[in-house]
């Protein structure tokens, strides 16, 4: 697997915030990123927690398992 990070909907890493750790409980350690995205079409800034899960033999894809949606 590869980084990507071309494009329009690449990650600024300015906006990120990274912890490593066992976020699932399978003895290996993976990789969360807290991540504040740009500011919606209202104006409000929205924030997500994205997870890197080990998969023994690498990294899946992320997976988003949060997300900020203002009232």
């Amino acid at each position: 697997m590869a980084w990507d990070s071309a494009g329009t909907t690449s990650w600024a890493w300015e906006l990120s915030k990274v912890a490593s750790g066992d976020h699932n409980s399978d003895g290996k350690a993976d990789i969360a990123v807290w991540y504040e995205s740009s500011p919606a079409a209202d104006g409000r800034t929205r924030h997500a927690l994205w997870n890197f899960t080990n998969a023994g033999d690498g990294m899946t894809a992320p997976h988003r398992d949060w997300y900020s949606v203002p009232q």
